[in-house]
């Protein structure tokens, strides 16, 4: 039996741009200068099995990296692009400058 739930202003992300060091959900973060860091999220899965709902570690407006997160590290700086319309998420693309 599948129950539903309702969840206002729900922050969702791509489960493909997050990582697993650790024990601990990362995401990278894009800040100034388009630069990327590692932050810690608490998340929750959906039922879609494809996004997790943030409940802690970004807030809405905060830009992530959706694809090519493999190839990163902290500092690296990227050149953002626009995100997809059937995104669920900002996305940054992950070509370096």
């Amino acid at each position: 039996m599948r129950v539903s739930s309702h969840i206002d202003n729900a922050l969702l992300i791509p489960q493909k741009a997050t990582y697993e060091l650790q024990g601990k959900r990362l995401v990278y973060q894009v800040v100034e200068g388009n630069k990327v860091k590692s932050v810690e999220i608490q998340v929750r899965p959906t039922t879609d099995g494809q996004s997790f709902i943030v409940q802690q570690g970004l807030k809405a407006g905060d830009r992530v990296v959706t694809e090519g997160i493999t190839a990163l590290r902290d500092d690296v700086e990227i050149k953002p692009a626009a995100p997809q319309a059937d995104s669920t998420a900002t996305a940054a693309d992950t070509t370096r400058k």
